[in-house]
């Protein structure tokens, strides 16, 4: 049957038979094209590095109340002062892809398998990519283009190791509340040690959060049990002092209006000083019982698989682009002898 007289649409219908006859007539480029992409895609899954999969599962204690910050507000505007503040709860996200922690994970050193001394990630990245050639063409394209960079090389560095930390970490969470935080490193154990640093380092926040926080509302309180104790001391003085220079008030109302106002004002000064004692015992209490509010449910531990990449996902889809790539070249090439046929 000659390809060029060949019709895939007759009567406005397609014809599947002739669909076939034209792959079938041009297999062996189709099998050539599948096999070059399928290898393409060996090679692209052989030369990805190995990641290894650690996770971590936190669940948050719950937010704390703040009916004991809203008690201090009320007597903070009692005695004229403002006391208002935003308290909002801290988001782990924020924490986990701050510049803070990242700098304290790609700094610190790390026991690897591949290196006799700790290393920090820095150099770790940096000599791991020394030692492998690249057979990326981008990459011979980005060595021929790149600039000189060497004003602030320590610094670009950083930024790169940070850059790279943060493409190796993910979390995820529920509709429970729980979170979980997935880190992928070269080496499982070197997964599960980052991932536990960042609980680590997340407990941390939290705690000395909380307990700044508690430091901060004992040390309002301690000011203003001076300034209340020294009114105190001021208005017994004066109750004092009237007492003594009038001995008979009986028959002065003007004097027993005085006497009144003074009594009242020591009675005022003294309950508000035994109100704060009693704020100031609970601020201690809570200072000593604070804990943290995020709870571990599971702690990482160095995965027995690698967990990227998926090789066989990547062979897979590279082959089955392949045949979709050649059954376009193949229809391609029909579509254009045959229009070129009908033009001649």
């Amino acid at each position: 049957m000659n390809e060029d007289n060949i019709q895939i649409i007759k009567n406005n219908e397609i014809d599947f038979k002739v669909i076939f006859h034209v792959l079938w007539n041009d297999r062996w480029r189709m099998i050539l094209i599948t096999i070059i992409a399928t290898m393409i895609g060996i090679i692209f899954a052989l030369r990805q590095t190995p990641l290894y999969k650690s996770s971590i599962s936190i669940y948050p204690s719950g937010d704390n109340d703040i009916s004991q910050m809203a008690e201090l507000k009320s007597m903070a505007s009692a005695f004229g002062f403002n006391a208002a503040s935003n308290q909002r709860s801290i988001e782990i996200e924020d924490i986990l892809y701050s510049r803070n922690l990242q700098k304290k994970l790609i700094y610190n050193k790390w026991v690897s398998s591949k290196w006799h001394e700790p290393i920090d990630l820095i150099s770790y990245w940096k000599k791991n990519n020394e030692s492998k050639l690249s057979y990326n063409p981008l990459d011979w394209i980005k060595t021929l283009f790149k600039t000189n960079e060497l004003s602030e090389p320590g610094y670009k560095n950083e930024i790169d190791a940070m850059n790279n930390l943060s493409s190796r970490i993910e979390m995820k969470k529920s509709q429970s509340g729980l979170y979980t935080i997935s880190v992928w490193m070269e080496e499982r154990k070197l997964a599960s040690d980052i991932a536990n640093m960042i609980y680590d380092f997340l407990v941390e926040f939290n705690t000395v959060s909380s307990v700044n926080n508690s430091k901060m509302n004992r040390t309002f309180i301690q000011d203003r049990l001076k300034d209340i104790g020294a009114r105190l001391e001021t208005a017994e003085e004066r109750l004092k002092d009237f007492r003594e220079k009038n001995r008979s008030i009986i028959e002065s109302p003007q004097l027993q209006l005085e006497l009144g106002r003074l009594t009242r004002d020591v009675e005022i000064q003294n309950q508000l000083y035994i109100t704060l004692l009693e704020q100031l015992e609970l601020v201690k209490i809570k200072e000593l019982d604070e804990t943290p509010t995020l709870t571990v449910l599971d702690t990482a531990v160095p995965s027995l698989y690698k967990d990227k990449p998926k090789r066989k996902n990547i062979v897979l889809l590279s082959f089955m682009v392949g045949i979709m790539v050649s059954i376009c070249i193949v229809f391609g090439k029909f579509w254009y002898t045959n229009f070129s046929f009908q033009d001649n």
